[in-house]
């Protein structure tokens, strides 16, 4: 917890914009241009991807990502009866968590991991509205 505290003490007196954020990739770049390359903390990563998207795109990126998430949900929860449903969820859920403390979506590969269960949950819920 300490680490992630000292992260957040050290960035978020940088975020421009609290309403858009400063932009892609911004969060490495704000610690770059203030000093904190040479120090022995220094992370090109949030490591919680929720802060990230909130450094970076601001109110509206967590907004977006919200609804993104409440639509997942929707679909989850409608669909709950299915046992592959349920298992998709499980693994998604399972990624969100594990955001919390790495940056999951900025290593392709585990961020694929994530975009493909997104993608057969769609494709599920999908499939059973048009067979029930």
């Amino acid at each position: 917890p300490t680490t992630y505290l000292f992260i957040f003490k050290k960035s978020f007196p940088l975020i421009k914009n609290f309403l858009v954020g400063n932009g892609l990739g911004s969060f490495n770049d704000a610690l770059m241009v203030h000093g904190y390359s040479d120090t022995w903390m220094w992370w090109r990563e949030a490591h919680n991807i929720y802060y990230q998207i909130f450094f970076e795109y601001g109110a509206i990126g967590i907004l977006l990502m919200i609804i993104f998430l409440l639509d997942i949900s929707v679909r989850f929860f409608k669909r709950r009866r299915d046992p592959e449903m349920v298992v998709l969820a499980a693994s998604f859920l399972a990624f969100l968590v594990a955001s919390t403390a790495q940056p999951i979506l900025h290593v392709t590969r585990i961020a694929v991991v994530g975009i493909i269960l997104c993608g057969l949950i769609y494709s599920r819920s999908g499939y059973l509205k048009e067979n029930t």
